[in-house]
């Protein structure tokens, strides 16, 4: 059964989750082979455990730098797949069976959808199609500006409306790290591809807003956030949905229901709680 599916026109980057099925999440990873067999500890050696391993590490489960990218499947490539399920908010089996991730090229574009949710499956069946990647905009975020330029931000790109679908980072020659926004313009820019462009971001300062660590915020498959509030005996936890206004130092500036301020967190996979 269809559980939730991205809709037509969506950009999809490595770790979106393209659709679900019976509430699994079906996430699209970096790689030119695609996916043929389960994933887990007692595979064989291969170029599929090399994609994995990589697409992890660009999206940064790599377990403090103990994961090696190759082909073979170790005991830190099972710990950097549990880290990437807790970050989904799944079971944290450190197995991947086969339909659980999708490889794709590159940054790719959601041409169709032809399943709808609530719809039941059968092999076979298509779900949706990708095509070729829209223009995309990379801008250095300079530091003064890295609490409030945030994914959803509305930006002007040499005069033509565009989002910012996510943020990143980018070391350079010197081996520093800049924050870097991804850039969805809304209809196509008239220059050249690689050259330089001229953005303007349109940013609503946050009143009344509580900072929460970082490390105790998830995202859910519904392209939301939530945050773990845990009770008084510090053994069990609740998700609260949260607004995000701003990411700064290690901390995210939000406001939600239930967030006041003294409330205690905690990290997702440290404190038992429910799928968020």
């Amino acid at each position: 059964m269809v559980t939730s599916v991205t809709t037509s026109g969506s950009v999809v980057h490595s770790g979106d989750i393209l659709y679900s099925v019976d509430g699994r999440p079906v996430v699209a990873l970096t790689g030119t082979a695609p996916a043929w067999r389960d994933l887990d500890s007692t595979v064989d050696a291969g170029a599929d455990v090399a994609q994995l391993e990589t697409a992890l590490v660009a999206l940064g489960y790599d377990g403090g730098g103990d994961l090696t990218v190759d082909d073979e499947w170790d005991s830190h490539t099972t710990a950097a797949v549990k880290a990437w399920q807790t970050g989904l908010g799944l079971e944290d089996t450190g197995e991947l069976p086969l339909g659980y991730i999708v490889f794709v090229p590159t940054d790719t574009v959601v041409t169709a959808v032809s399943a709808a949710v609530g719809q039941a499956l059968a092999d076979g069946d298509a779900v949706l199609e990708l095509g070729t990647p829209s223009q995309q905009v990379v801008a250095t975020v300079p530091t003064e500006l890295q609490a409030v330029i945030t994914p959803g931000l509305d930006v002007d790109v040499s005069g033509v409306s565009a989002t910012v679908t996510r943020l990143g980072s980018s070391t350079g020659a010197d081996g520093a790290v800049s924050v870097v926004a991804y850039i969805t313009p809304n209809d196509q820019i008239e220059a050249a591809d690689g050259t330089s462009v001229s953005a303007r971001f349109t940013v609503t300062d946050a009143a009344n807003v509580l900072l929460v660590p970082v490390d105790a915020v998830t995202s859910r498959t519904d392209g939301s956030y939530a945050v773990l509030a845990v009770d008084d005996t510090g053994k069990s936890g609740t998700w609260l949905p949260i607004e995000v206004h701003g990411v700064a130092n290690g901390n995210v500036a939000a406001t939600g229901d239930g967030l006041h301020d003294g409330l205690t967190v905690g990290i997702p996979g440290d404190v038992p709680a429910a799928t968020p």
